[in-house]
C-alpha cells in the first residue's frame, strides 16, 4: 500500500484548558480559544499516534487560528512537548516556537506550523503530550488583540488503515 497523510486532531471545543490563572478565555460565539497579547496563555493537549502511522517518520504539528481585529503585528506561539513510546520514563519538555504574522484581516482563517518533530523509535500508540502557548508578554510578540485558536493538529503519515496486531506493526 502506497503512503497516506492524516491529522491528528485536537479542535478547540475538544481541549480542555488547566483550570489555571493562565487559560484563555473562551469565545462562545465565534468558537475558540482567545489567547491575550499582555501575558502567557495555554492550553493542554494529548493525542495518540494511530495503529496506521509508519512508526519512526517525522510528525508536523500546526495551529488554526484567527486575529481577532484588522490590526497588524506578530503572534508568538509555544509548543512544549514530550512524545514518549509506552513503557518510556518521562524526559521532560522540548519547546519550539513559531513567530506569525497577523492577516491584517479580521476573523481570517490562518494555518502556522511548528515544524517537523521527529522521534528515534517512535511507535504506534505512543503519546504525544504538549502545551500550547501564545507568549503574549514576550516583545517579539507585537499583535495588540487576541489571537483565536480554532484547532491544533498534526499531520502524520501513514501506510496502513491499521495494525496487523492490537499493540505492535
Amino acid at each position: 500500500m502506497s503512503r497516506r497523510w492524516d491529522d491528528l486532531r485536537a479542535p478547540a471545543t475538544g481541549i480542555n484548558p488547566p483550570g489555571q490563572a493562565s487559560d484563555p478565555d473562551w469565545d462562545l460565539t465565534n468558537i475558540g480559544f482567545l489567547f491575550d497579547k499582555g501575558s502567557t496563555e495555554s492550553v493542554q493537549i494529548i493525542m495518540q499516534l494511530p495503529h496506521g502511522y509508519i512508526e519512526g517518520t517525522f510528525i508536523y504539528p500546526h495551529i488554526h487560528w484567527e486575529p481577532t481585529d484588522a490590526g497588524a503585528g506578530n503572534v508568538l506561539w509555544r509548543l512544549a512537548y514530550k512524545w514518549r513510546n509506552n513503557h518510556e520514563v518521562d524526559s521532560g519538555f522540548t519547546t519550539v516556537d513559531t513567530l506569525v504574522t497577523a492577516s491584517g484581516v479580521a476573523d481570517s482563517l490562518q494555518i502556522n506550523g511548528f515544524g517537523a518533530i521527529g522521534k528515534e523509535g517512535a511507535t504506534i500508540s505512543s503519546l504525544f503530550e504538549c502545551t500550547l502557548s501564545r507568549v503574549g508578554g514576550d516583545a517579539s510578540d507585537t499583535y495588540d488583540a487576541d489571537a483565536r485558536l480554532k484547532e491544533f493538529d498534526v499531520h502524520v503519515q501513514l501506510d496502513d488503515i491499521g495494525s496487523a496486531s492490537e499493540r505492535a506493526k
